[in-house]
């Protein structure tokens, strides 16, 4: 299955605004996030087929579908092996006994698994605005 352009940039945009929304709430793992700045990851999908650079920045993480540049990590796999990765309680573990190729700095994946595992989200952080009323024409 191929996913199409459009469509692909939507949900990266959809993801990247999603993703630094939680930041955001979450001071301390956007602190830790830092740790990482500009260290580019390269996440290849093969089922799907999709590819995500995945750059955490200062105080932001930029999503992007292309990158001119060689990434510091590149992971490839299905869609399957990814979300075992993300939901690992052992990241070291499952990259060792999974599917997903990885080339470059391992640890550097590791550290961001485990950041993104412990995202604690404010919830008082979070406003909650009255629903739009629409007026007839």
């Amino acid at each position: 299955m191929i996913v199409s352009n459009t469509l692909h940039t939507a949900a990266i945009a959809t993801l990247e605004a999603a993703i630094n929304k939680a930041l955001q709430m979450d001071p301390a793992t956007l602190i830790k996030l830092n740790t990482l700045q500009n260290h580019v990851f390269s996440l290849h999908c093969t089922a799907p087929e999709l590819s995500l650079y995945f750059i955490p920045g200062e105080n932001e993480i930029r999503l992007c579908s292309m990158f001119d540049g060689e990434a510091n990590t590149r992971l490839t796999g299905s869609a399957q092996e990814f979300i075992k990765l993300a939901t690992a309680t052992d990241p070291a573990s499952a990259l060792i006994n999974g599917d997903l190729e990885l080339h470059g700095n391992s640890q550097a994946l590791i550290h961001l698994q485990k950041i993104f595992k412990q995202l604690d989200i404010d919830l008082s952080l979070i406003h909650i605005s009255e629903p739009t009323r629409r007026t007839p024409i």
